[in-house]
């Protein structure tokens, strides 16, 4: 987290500074994945934030629905962002700053881990990276590299299910939220080839792809 508060002025100018602003905070909130102590244990969070702002960075490696999620945010009034990794929370900050920017009426709604799985993000994660700044904070329940919706916490689920949009970051979210019954924006790293496989994109690819659910997003209760 102090590596990427470290970053963050950087990156804010040059999210700033370019001709997609919105689109470029995404990248970065997709690259910011790549902190994940499940995946490396020899991790240098400084060389890979250089990497990941590095000019061309992402070039092929990004693909998004950037229409439908730009869409999505014109109608929406609450945003749940569900987080993964602590250090990738100040990315997730900036994003959050970006698509206030662009609709200041938002509301964000950020979950984190109940307890210590690897090195997933707690409330003091998301404190320390400014994120109780521009969102509510609250837990999921989830207290493995994942979410279970069975097992979370009855506050998590009425914001699950009520959100216009719904955000989920990583690819231990991806795993278990995936067939869930509402539309979710999944935002993560392809890390394992049967992830990817299930994706239908190369190993190590960025990905903001939409997955349908079985209802309508929102106030459906």
């Amino acid at each position: 987290t102090r590596s990427a508060l470290a970053a963050y002025p950087n990156l804010k100018k040059q999210v700033a500074e370019s001709g997609d602003p919105l689109r470029l905070a995404l990248k970065f909130a997709m690259a910011g994945n790549i902190i994940d102590s499940g995946m490396r244990r020899d991790l240098d969070v400084e060389t890979e934030i250089a990497l990941l702002s590095a000019p061309g960075a992402h070039e092929g490696r990004v693909f998004m629905d950037y229409a439908a999620f730009c869409s999505a945010l014109k109608k929406a009034r609450t945003v749940l962002i569900v987080g993964d990794n602590a250090g990738e929370t100040v990315f997730d900050r900036l994003l959050i700053e970006e698509i206030l920017r662009l609709h200041p009426d938002l509301k964000f709604t950020y979950a984190v881990r109940a307890m210590p799985a690897l090195n997933d993000a707690l409330l003091e994660d998301a404190l320390a990276a400014g994120l109780g700044k521009v969102a509510e904070l609250i837990t999921s329940g989830s207290d493995f590299p994942g979410t279970s919706l069975q097992g979370s916490t009855p506050e998590f689920r009425q914001v699950f299910d009520r959100a216009d949009v719904v955000i989920s970051k990583g690819q231990g979210n991806y795993e278990s939220l995936t067939g869930s019954e509402r539309d979710i924006f999944f935002m993560l790293m392809l890390k394992c080839p049967v992830v990817a496989k299930h994706a239908g994109l190369a190993e190590g690819s960025y990905v903001l792809r939409r997955v349908r659910g079985s209802r309508p997003a929102g106030r459906t209760r």
